[in-house]
């Protein structure tokens, strides 16, 4: 079983996950950080944060791995010389 995209449905799928990442000035505004006035409305604030920055978390998590398969890399060549 082979997965298989034509350059079209690919740029089409790349051109509307862009159109999903929020701006990161929104995502990293401190400001609009508080803590919940009871414990019971904080998982809605979590899944409706999730929910509208799903792209900008998604990119952190790409980032996050690739700078950690980079760290491994050069940690395993390291090893060898």
């Amino acid at each position: 079983m082979t997965l298989t995209f034509s350059n079209v449905q690919l740029q089409e799928l790349l051109h509307r996950w862009r159109g999903g990442v929020q701006p990161w000035k929104d995502f990293l505004d401190t400001r609009k950080f508080a803590m919940p006035k009871s414990l019971a409305p904080a998982g809605q604030r979590v899944m409706k944060n999730v929910d509208h920055f799903r792209s900008n978390y998604i990119v952190v998590v790409i980032c996050v791995i690739a700078f950690a398969v980079y760290v491994l890399f050069r940690s395993v060549v390291f090893m060898l010389v």
